[in-house]
C-alpha cells in the first residue's frame, strides 16, 4: 500500500476469523470471512485472489461476474477448463484478469530477453530449466485450509506451484511451446497425494528444444537454473539476478 499511494486496500476476506481481522488492522479496512458479501460491496474495484490453487479461478470468475476486475497468485489454475472459464468470464465483463507472474519484471530477466531479441547468442538451439528445491512434510500438512499443497484436488505439485514461475519466463524468454514429446511425475519424498518431481522434453515454436526438470525433493535446497544455449553464445541464469551472457 506505501509504494502504491493511489491504491487503498479496502477489505480482505479469510476463512480464518482471527487473521482476517489482524490484517484487517495492519491495513485499516474491512473484514469478512464470507466471500459473497465481499462481492456484494460498491467500494471495490479490484479483487485479489490467493486461496488454494484449484480455486484460483473459482473466485476469480465470481469477481468478474460481479463486475470487479480480478488478479490471482500463481498458478492461474491446476485445471484448463476453469482458466478457459475465467478468461471468458473477463470478456464478457469488459474487466481485467491477470495473474502475478514477477519474474518478467525483474531486471536481468527483462536484460535476458533483450539480448535473445537482439541476437547476442544467435538462433536459439536448445534451453534447460532445473528447479531443484525442498519442501518439508509440514509445508504440505500446513496451509488454510490445511493439507491443501499435499491434494490433487487442491493443488498441482512442483510443476504447477513452485515450478510454473520460472516456466512462464521460460515461455516469455522463448516463445510458445508447439510440442510435449515426453513427460514423467511422480510421488519420490513426501507423504502427498501430488507429484513431488516432474520432468518434460518439449520443443518451442521457433524449433528450439527444451527440457524441464522440477521438484521439492532436493536435499538441501539447490535452488533454479536456466541455461539457454544458442548458434554464437549461451545464457546462464541462476536464479533471477546472477546471469552470465
Amino acid at each position: 500500500a506505501h509504494d502504491y499511494p493511489n491504491a487503498e486496500i479496502g477489505c480482505v476476506c479469510a476463512l480464518d476469523a482471527d487473521r482476517a481481522k489482524n490484517v484487517a488492522q495492519e491495513f485499516g479496512c474491512a473484514w469478512t470471512t464470507d466471500y459473497e458479501e465481499m462481492l456484494a460491496r460498491d467500494d471495490l474495484d479490484v479483487i485479489g485472489v490467493w486461496t488454494a490453487s484449484g480455486d484460483h479461478c473459482r473466485h476469480a470468475t465470481m469477481a468478474l461476474e460481479a463486475g470487479f476486475h480480478a488478479s490471482t497468485t500463481k498458478p492461474m489454475d491446476i485445471r484448463v477448463a476453469a482458466c478457459q472459464t475465467a478468461i471468458a468470464a473477463a470478456k464478457n465483463a469488459g474487466r481485467v484478469l491477470a495473474v502475478d507472474f514477477g519474474l518478467r519484471y525483474e531486471p536481468n530477466v527483462r536484460k535476458v530477453r533483450q539480448a535473445l531479441r537482439d541476437g547476442v547468442i544467435g538462433r536459439v538451439l536448445f534451453a534447460d530449466l532445473q528447479m531443484k528445491w525442498m519442501r518439508a512434510q509440514d509445508y504440505y500438512d500446513g496451509g488454510e485450509p490445511a493439507g491443501w499443497r499435499s491434494r490433487t484436488e487442491t493443488e498441482g505439485g512442483s510443476i504447477a506451484n513452485q515450478g510454473v514461475h520460472m516456466i512462464d519466463e521460460l515461455y516469455w524468454l522463448l516463445g510458445p511451446v508447439k510440442t510435449v514429446e515426453y513427460g514423467r511425475r511422480g510421488t519420490l519424498a513426501h507423504d502427498i497425494e501430488t507429484e513431488d518431481y516432474c520432468a518434460a522434453s518439449l520443443t518451442f515454436q521457433s524449433g528450439a528444444w527444451g527440457l524441464i526438470e522440477t521438484t521439492t525433493s532436493a536435499f538441501p535446497n539447490r535452488g533454479t537454473k536456466i541455461e539457454i544455449n544458442g548458434s554464437d553464445g549461451s545464457i546462464l541464469m541462476e536464479g533471477d539476478r546472477n546471469i552470465q551472457i
